[in-house]
C-alpha cells in the first residue's frame, strides 16, 4: 500500500524537477516546452540529447501514425489519441451534436447516455480495425520491397 504524499513531498519533487530542467541547455529547455518533460526525459535516457533529433523523432512517429490511415481508407485526417472509454464531456458533446443534427432542443433529446457510450466504443473499434488492416497491408508491402 502506497503512502500518501504530503505537500512537502510534492513541493520537493517539483523543486527537483525544476532544478533538473534548469540545468538543461537553453535548446533542451525549449524542447521541454514544446514536447513535454516526460517525452524529453525518455529520449534523453535513451541517449537522444539533441533537441533537433528529439523533434525529428517525434515528427517521424507522428507522420507514421498519420500515414497508417492512408492505405485502406484514403483518410488524410491523421491519428487522434482518444481514451478507450468516453468521458462525460465526450458524451455531452455527442448528445449536443445529435440534438443539432436532429434539430431538436437539447432538453427534448432523450437518447440514453449509455447508448452514446456504446456508439463511441463501436466507432473506436471500427477505427482500430481499419488501422490494423492498414498496418498489415503496409507490413506486407514492405516485405515485398527489396
Amino acid at each position: 500500500m502506497s503512502e500518501r504524499r504530503t505537500g512537502e513531498d510534492v513541493k520537493a519533487r517539483v523543486e527537483r524537477r525544476m532544478a533538473t530542467i534548469d540545468a538543461l541547455t537553453r535548446e533542451q529547455r525549449m524542447a521541454v516546452h514544446d514536447l513535454g518533460w516526460n517525452l524529453v526525459q525518455t529520449l534523453m535516457v535513451h541517449g537522444v540529447t539533441s533537441p533537433k533529433s528529439m523533434r525529428a523523432i517525434v515528427n517521424a512517429v507522428l507522420a507514421n501514425m498519420s500515414s497508417m490511415n492512408d492505405p485502406l481508407d484514403g483518410s488524410r485526417e491523421g491519428c487522434v489519441m482518444a481514451p478507450r472509454e468516453p468521458t462525460d464531456a465526450m458524451v455531452d458533446a455527442g448528445l449536443r451534436a445529435t440534438s443539432v443534427w436532429l434539430n431538436i432542443a437539447g432538453s427534448q433529446l432523450t437518447v440514453n447516455r449509455e447508448k452514446m457510450k456504446i456508439r463511441y466504443r463501436a466507432m473506436l473499434a471500427a477505427r482500430h480495425e481499419i488501422d490494423r488492416k492498414a498496418s498489415a497491408a503496409l507490413t506486407t508491402s514492405q516485405r515485398a520491397d527489396p
